[in-house]
């Protein structure tokens, strides 16, 4: 089944439900491994830096953007809420491009330090298990898809220069993440956030 899922996620998320438009599933590397060392940043306090969601593949060590509210979701896809910072972004997955190549399996993975984008100040740090403390996570999302007869009517007539109807699936209304961790199997709800 062709499942409408936003541009960034479709060769990593792997739907188990779609009812309606919402979609249920788990984010696997396409080298077949469903575990992350999850990076994350802090969401500033004025909102002008939007929540980053990194994964970086405990076995072959791939970087997968995950959710950047900037880009990613209503506000960032189609409203451009949040200050995009692009260059500073790209360089940032520049630089974990790099350290990616070095993490062959999940005792290198420990030793990321936190990276850190001086230039606008966006430092991404490990997400940890809230149980054993682990970093070695499976992350599971849950996306409420924007109906694309909505979005034809109520956005690509508005914005007819940014966007186009297929675009309605990087123009998704809700993101919840839940991970769990490989270590103890504990799960939690880490983000559950309304994107329009």
């Amino acid at each position: 089944m062709d499942y409408p899922i936003p541009y960034h996620l479709k060769k990593i998320f792997n739907v188990t439900s779609c009812e309606g438009n919402d979609l249920q599933g788990k984010i696997v590397c396409e080298c077949g491994c469903d575990r992350f060392t999850v990076m994350q940043n802090e969401k500033g306090d004025d909102y002008s830096v939007g929540l980053m969601i990194n994964g970086i593949c405990a076995r072959c060590g791939e970087y997968h953007v995950i959710f950047d509210e900037s880009e990613h979701g209503w506000n960032g896809f189609v409203n451009r809420s949040i200050d995009r910072r692009a260059s500073g972004r790209n360089q940032l997955r520049r630089n974990v491009s790099k350290i990616e190549s070095t993490v062959p399996n999940e005792a290198a993975a420990e030793t990321l330090p936190t990276i850190i984008d001086r230039e606008n100040d966006v430092n991404l740090t490990r997400l940890c298990c809230e149980g054993c403390g682990s970093e070695i996570l499976s992350i599971e999302l849950d996306l409420e898809v924007e109906d694309r007869e909505q979005f034809i009517e109520e956005t690509v007539s508005v914005f007819p220069d940014r966007v186009s109807p297929d675009d309605y699936v990087n123009a998704f209304n809700w993101i919840v993440v839940n991970v769990t961790c490989s270590e103890c199997g504990e799960t939690f709800e880490w983000v559950n956030m309304e994107l329009s």
